[in-house]
């Protein structure tokens, strides 16, 4: 899943992607430098997430999801008094076509809606998965 955006041309102030390599681009394994918290992985499409952990990184926008300790996809968002928006979710193109992109959403989505407040989407990977998974629309305006 990706917006277009590849990660090495992401915006200012985005965390960066995961090296081809798998390498990663801080010490601690993870790229936010607040530590994040782990969120429940959704069981959407992966029965086994025993691999699979997706972090949560609030101070600085995004969500990560690791697979054995490596950063392979993103979803970034902005938050303003009045509304959450998706920005963007991408994938390592190494480890596309897994059900990674899927998982990090469902996983997401539900984690970032506020009591009585529903997220805005401007992300295509994010209005895809909602045309597969209607049930999830409840939790994001109907609009852009």
């Amino acid at each position: 899943m990706t917006s277009g955006a590849q990660p090495h041309a992401r915006p200012t102030g985005t965390p960066a992607a995961a090296q081809a390599d798998g390498s990663r681009s801080s010490a601690s394994g993870r790229h936010g430098s607040d530590g994040g918290r782990a969120v429940p992985v959704s069981d959407l499409v992966i029965s086994d997430s025993s691999r699979i952990e997706v972090i949560h990184h609030p101070s600085e926008r995004f969500y990560e999801l690791l697979d054995d300790g490596i950063s392979v996809a993103l979803l970034v968002y902005e938050q303003s008094p009045q509304q959450t928006t998706i920005t963007h979710a991408t994938v390592r193109e190494d480890r596309r076509g897994h059900g990674l992109g899927t998982t990090l959403i469902a996983t997401a989505v539900p984690d970032l809606v506020s009591p009585g407040r529903k997220i805005a989407n401007y992300c295509d990977s994010v209005a895809r998965f909602l045309d597969k998974h209607p049930d999830y629309e409840k939790f994001v305006h109907p609009e852009r």
